[in-house]
Order: C-alpha cells, then sequence, then structure tokens
C-alpha cells in the first residue's frame, strides 16, 4: 500500500468509523461479516438490490478490513494524532 493510499483523509475517516464500530460493539465480538453488514446498513429484499448488497458486504469483510486494519497499523506506527 501506497503512503498516499494511507493518507487519503476519506479513507482514515472510513477506518476511523471501522474502528469506532469494532469499539462500540467490541463485547459483542463481531465478525468480519457482521462488521461489512453494519457498514452497509439494512439488507434490501429486492433481490437484484439484495444481491448488489451481498457484494458490498463481503467486500468490506475482506478487501476493506483489510485495508482498514493496513491504515490503522500505519497510522499508529506513524505517531499520527488520535491513532492508538
Amino acid at each position: 500500500m501506497s503512503p498516499s493510499f494511507i493518507l487519503d483523509p476519506v479513507m482514515q475517516q472510513h477506518a476511523l468509523v471501522v474502528q469506532n464500530l469494532i469499539e462500540t460493539n467490541n463485547n459483542m465480538g463481531l465478525t468480519r461479516l457482521e462488521i461489512g453488514r453494519l457498514l452497509e446498513g439494512v439488507r434490501p429484499t429486492d433481490p437484484q438490490a439484495r444481491a448488489h448488497y451481498d457484494q458490498k458486504v463481503l467486500f468490506q469483510a475482506n478487501e476493506g478490513f483489510d485495508q482498514v486494519r493496513k491504515i490503522c497499523r500505519a497510522m499508529f506506527d506513524g505517531g499520527f494524532e488520535g491513532w492508538g
């Protein structure tokens, strides 16, 4: 991951949202999939919209979570204010 990706303010904000979700729901021991569902909101009833929703949840649970983890680690290691 390039430094520009880590310093992207939109990604930093997203990482903070995910971090807050995890901290707020820490006692429930959220899985990655549950975090993805919390980020994406209520599952639609329309089958086509539901398929798109499920794809977004899977992305958040896999690639999205890995990106957030890397950003949080880099910000913590870099001593950025508000991280750690």
